[in-house]
């Protein structure tokens, strides 16, 4: 594959940017969800490279984010000043998400986890947002949302996959029957947290939550 740039003001010809002399790899072309890049990625079945151009500077070459090394295979997006990396590194089979510095050439050292390799959810995708991280999973042959804070790195999970935990942890008892579920939807402020503390003081048992305000979750954890 090549990768051509082309003037659309003038008439000369165009110009090579890229060429990838190996033919088992493929070559694609995005810009990032930012708009601060172009990125060029090359991948085959089993490794990925990925190169980025600076979206306001396109006459330059596209630099390598991270060099590519058989078996290894990632995807990458940026916002703000950060990258996010989606990674089969260090045998991570079903794959992990980092954040870095916004840094290329990047050094996968540097990565620090966002969410950690799990043998039994493969992490499919992810779209980032100037707040959030939606995660794509799948987990007991079902696909579920992950939504991520990226202020603290909240994490919450959509009511399905709520309910399912609900139903792994009640599993766990013996001769647990009949058993009354309560759900408190939209929880924002604190004089709802307060009703609901209520009702749980008045049918004690378990509690499962997704609170994402965090001093709404720090009152309801003590």
């Amino acid at each position: 594959y090549r990768l051509y740039r082309r003037n659309i003001k003038a008439t000369g010809a165009d110009e090579l940017v890229y060429e990838e002399k190996d033919n088992t790899f493929y070559l694609g072309i995005s810009r990032s969800k930012s708009e601060k890049y172009i990125s060029v990625y090359l991948g085959s079945t089993l490794t990925t490279e990925i190169r980025l151009l600076p979206a306001d500077r396109p006459s330059e070459q596209p630099q390598i984010v991270l060099k590519r090394e058989r078996g290894h295979e990632y995807s990458l997006e940026h916002m703000g000043d950060q990258f996010y990396f989606l990674s089969n590194r260090n045998g991570a089979s079903n794959f992990a998400l980092y954040r870095a510095a916004e840094k290329i050439p990047t050094i996968s050292k540097s990565w620090t986890p966002i969410l950690a390799h799990r043998t039994d959810a493969l992490i499919e995708g992810f779209e980032v947002y100037p707040n959030t991280l939606a995660v794509n999973e799948r987990s007991g042959g079902l696909s579920k949302i992950r939504l991520i804070t990226l202020a603290d790195q909240v994490t919450r999970q959509t009511s399905t996959d709520l309910k399912l935990d609900a139903k792994a942890a009640l599993a766990q008892f013996d001769g647990v029957n009949n058993v009354v579920k309560h759900f408190w939807p939209m929880v924002r402020s604190e004089t709802h947290l307060e009703r609901i503390l209520t009702d749980v003081a008045a049918n004690p048992g378990l509690v499962l939550f997704t609170l994402v305000n965090r001093d709404t979750r720090r009152k309801l954890e003590n």
